[in-house]
């Protein structure tokens, strides 16, 4: 071994007094690396890894430990190790330095090397291997451990070009013996004797090896659970000091993880349903479907794909979890990633999720809320933080009965890794795009099953990623479990091939013609099977009207002259701020409420708060009269019940969702409202140009074509639903118009298509070995902002926090936050202070966020953001965006007037005539 070989520095404390020998580094991730093998990595991601690199779970084992063995080879160069701790050299660069050099190799200085950024470690670790015959689907997973592989255009004889940064000026025999010692290192800490005998992996096993290897060295990196030495003690004697094995049991002690969940066979027990949703006031009876989906998924031998259809309301939440604790004990998963369309939703669902978590047996298992404003959710904030944990008691009666959050999952990057997630679909996206670190995402997917609700919600642009995501779960072999009321056929059919083609099979093509509801379609392993739901007879019948927009009115009074709760859903903010300010004068303020997305979220809760408190499923002071007027988030995000329905068109998919929230509960309603009725506001000539933006002519077209005078829920909905989206059919009437709009749509859709191409992951190579180099080249941000930017296809919502100056000239929260908080300018929040401040962010009008505006609106409001600089001191506060109105709740945003008012949300003004 080269005299060297101990006296080689991976890392070095900021402030010059400690550092780590960089074999002492590899040992640490090779020791951490055993260690989430075996305790972390579920029994399913290792078969699924192992089947990947066509090798055994040891062999597989055996790569992984090889790679974290050498994953930080490139640091054995001069270029690396002239690296100084700051930006001049300090006592300890300089002892590293002289005891190179006492080795018998030449050092340096930095300012020597003139490309010396041309070779950052990782890449010059690939280029080490492969001089050492190491493959490149090898090597190139060496090269991703700091979240991105090698691009394929920094790989052209970079070794040549830079030749010095890999030997400096010493003959290349001193450096090159002394990086294939480290190579000789890494292999014999795999127990292996040469690279022919490391297993080759295809794309999809890079991704998720270069996933494990970034979770090793991120650990094995940190300082606190590894700490470095001091310069005092001699390289030669550190294992005197450090009992290595001593060192990993302590960092996986302090680490904490939760064991992992294994289901077992527990789901077979005959009272499963209530055991895991009844209480000891109610027992719960599973009806027909969640019966069905139970007996399909305990017969599977191989699960992959289960898509569930049935109408709102019918239970497919408890359904799908039944599923999925099924699928994880016959595929070996340790976790639940729980994907619903919008924070509310996800909010909503996070507290059943919790509760149904605390049911699958009696360990304790860490739980994630993940999305942008999970830290304002009432259960996450209620959390008590034990030994670096935040601890939920769900019961407190239950005593041990807990899940928790842990911090190490804390972060964008980190979130999927948790073992139980709920959150927005984006967190799915996400893994379909060109970002640094995204192998990530994969990986925590590929220790779960994957339920994706209310996936009709997501647009052309949004599907393709979507679709992406599904093939890459395939290739994994990761069983997904999709629900939907109103889920189109061709969709369907999209959903289906994705994953077949992902697993490796060719496409399946369904029956066509109008299907059965409620409709289970599942594979298990080649085969595709659909199951029909044969239930009672228990539906009912919607009468639909339609009205024009002047009716609105008379519609009202004609219906709530008992009393009785109203909905009215349309399709923009400003439609439903308009409206409101009309009602609200016919009926008063404490009668018509307005909920949408452009209030703060401070405001936003309280007012879903009081909803469900008075129109929800199990509330005993629901109104004798209420107007509740809103947007999209009334289609989706609340389980809340009205008399009658006021609706604009909308695709049919859509508006039978909102349909559902009619009559959606049980209980005793006025005598004018004890049928159904559903009032569509569908213009005589042309659609209102806001829902035509939004949805397209076509598409509401073909849906005021097809509606009918009464709909029976559940049985119309997926004749319904077909009538609109199936293209091999049109309206007889005027044939221009309809080839017109049609061809408008498909336009619309294929520049979707190709635009959601351009920051897209590669199809998954599972039969063919690939490197996956530039796998991420052209990739797209490396923040979540940027991420979520990148897979919707909208002006993006920018948010910004509302704050107001008083008479006084003081800076506060609106008025009405309880408490009121005064903002110091000179000063950083306490946090209780900073949450409150936070929780005032609200999104802005679309008018401000559009490509041509958007960077004007964000170099105004950096502009007024500047007089706060101690608020960005606030790390939860950090890079946010502040809007300061005057004492009337009014501001500017480039020349925009805007106004914040408690009942409207945030609005544009006119602009005053000059």
């Amino acid at each position: 071994m080269h005299p060297a070989f101990h006296y080689l520095w991976a890392k070095k404390a900021s402030n010059g007094l400690a550092w780590l020998p960089l074999y002492i580094h590899l040992e640490d991730t090779v020791a951490i690396s055993n260690r989430l093998w075996e305790n972390w990595l579920s029994d399913g991601a290792k078969r699924v890894i192992s089947e990947l690199c066509n090798a055994s779970e040891e062999k597989t084992r055996q790569l992984y430990i090889f790679l974290s063995a050498c994953h930080d080879i490139g640091k054995a160069t001069p270029v690396f190790q002239s690296k100084t701790t700051q930006y001049q050299s300090t006592d300890l660069d300089r002892t590293i330095e002289e005891n190179i050099r006492t080795q018998g190799l030449s050092m340096m200085g930095k300012d020597w090397f003139r490309n010396g950024n041309r070779t950052p470690h990782a890449l010059a670790g690939l280029f080490i291997l492969e001089r050492n015959n190491i493959d490149r689907r090898i090597s190139s997973i060496v090269s991703a451990h700091h979240g991105k592989p090698a691009d394929n255009a920094n790989l052209a004889d970079t070794m040549g070009a830079f030749k010095e940064n890999f030997y400096g000026d010493c003959q290349e025999a001193d450096w090159k013996r002394l990086q294939d010692d480290f190579l000789e290192f890494a292999l014999s800490k795999a127990n292996l004797s040469g690279p022919e005998e490391l297993p080759l992996p295809s794309s999809p096993g890079q991704v998720l090896l270069s996933a494990l290897l970034v979770i090793s060295d991120w650990i094995s990196s940190n300082e606190t659970l590894f700490p470095y030495i001091s310069p005092d003690i001699s390289p030669l004697s550190v294992e005197q000091y450090i009992n290595l094995s001593e060192r990993c049991s302590y960092a996986w002690e302090k680490l904490s993880f939760p064991p992992l969940w294994a289901p077992g066979n527990s789901f077979s027990q005959d009272d499963y349903y209530n055991s895991r949703f009844g209480d000891e006031n109610h027992e719960f009876e599973p009806n027909h479907l969640q019966q069905a989906v139970y007996r399909i998924a305990s017969e599977l031998d191989e699960p992959g794909l289960m898509i569930i259809e049935s109408t709102m309301g019918s239970g497919k939440t408890e359904a799908a979890l039944a599923a999925a604790e099924i699928f994880a004990a016959k595929s070996g998963r340790t976790g639940v990633f729980f994907a619903l369309p919008t924070q509310a939703t996800s909010n909503s669902m996070f507290s059943r999720f919790i509760d149904w978590l605390d049911r699958i047996d009696h360990w304790t298992h860490e739980v994630k809320l993940a999305h942008g404003k999970a830290r304002f959710n009432e259960i996450v904030q209620s959390l008590e933080i034990i030994d670096g944990e935040h601890q939920i008691f769900e019961n407190e009666g239950a005593g041990t009965h807990t899940s928790v959050v842990h911090q190490w999952f804390e972060g964008q990057k980190k979130s999927l890794l948790a073992s139980f997630v709920v959150g927005t679909v984006d967190q799915i996206l996400l893994a379909g795009l060109k970002q640094k670190h995204v192998m990530l995402r994969h990986l925590g997917l590929t220790n779960k099953i994957v339920i994706i609700d209310e996936c009709h919600a997501y647009d052309a642009y949004m599907n393709q990623y979507l679709l992406k995501a599904i093939s890459w779960l395939a290739a994994y072999r990761v069983p997904v479990i999709i629900l939907s009321a109103t889920l189109p056929y061709q969709k369907k059919k999209e959903f289906l091939n994705s994953y077949r083609k992902g697993w490796g099979h060719k496409a399946f093509h369904l029956k066509e013609g109008i299907r059965s509801y409620p409709l289970v379609t599942y594979t298990d392993g080649d085969e595709v099977s659909e199951s029909s739901i044969e239930i009672p007879q228990t539906g009912r019948v919607v009468r639909i009207e339609r009205i024009e927009d002047t009716e609105i009115s008379s519609v009202l009074t004609n219906y709530l002259s008992q009393g009785g709760v109203a909905g009215i859903i349309v399709n923009t903010v400003a439609r439903a701020q308009n409206l409101y300010s009309q009602l609200s004068q016919d009926y008063g303020e404490d009668v018509v409420t307005l909920l949408h997305s452009r209030f703060t979220a401070y405001d936003r809760i309280k007012k879903e708060d009081r909803l469900i408190s008075e129109l929800g499923r199990k509330t005993d002071n629901r109104p004798a009269l209420r107007i509740v007027i809103g947007t999209q988030i009334l289609e989706q995000s609340l389980d809340i019940d009205f008399d009658l329905l006021i609706t604009d068109l909308c695709p049919m998919d859509l508006l039978l969702q909102r349909i559902g929230r009619l009559h959606r509960h049980e209980r005793v309603r006025p005598q004018l409202l004890k049928d159904a009725h559903c009032q569509v506001v569908s213009p005589k000539e042309g659609f209102e140009k806001g829902s035509a933006q939004i949805y397209s002519e076509y598409l509401l077209a073909r849906t005021s074509s097809a509606l009918p005078l009464t709909v029976s829920i559940p049985e119309n909905i997926p004749s319904l639903v077909e009538l609109v989206y199936d293209e091999t059919s049109m309206p007889d009437n005027d044939p221009n118009y309809w080839k017109e709009v049609y061809e408008a749509w498909k336009t619309t859709i294929e520049s979707s298509r190709i635009r959601s191409k351009a920051f897209q992951i590669a199809d998954p190579q599972v039969r063919f070995h690939y490197p996956f180099t530039s796998w991420l080249e052209t990739d797209q941000g490396n923040t979540e902002h940027q991420g979520r930017a990148a897979v919707r296809d909208s002006a993006e919502s920018l948010e910004v926090i509302v704050l107001y100056e008083n008479d006084l000239g003081e800076i506060h929260t609106l008025p009405w936050t309880d408490p009121d908080i005064r903002v110091n300018p000179k000063q950083v929040p306490e946090i209780e202070a900073a949450t409150m401040i936070a929780r005032q962010t609200v999104s802005l009008p679309r008018q401000l966020c559009v490509p041509w505006e958007i960077n004007h609106t964000i170099r105004y409001l950096e502009e007024q953001s500047v007089n706060l600089p101690m608020l960005q001191e606030s790390h939860l506060l950090k890079g946010e965006l502040f809007l300061v109105l005057d004492r009337d709740f009014r501001g500017v945003i480039n020349d925009h007037p805007v106004r914040y008012s408690q009942t409207l949300g945030l609005l544009i003004e006119e602009k005053p005539e000059c």
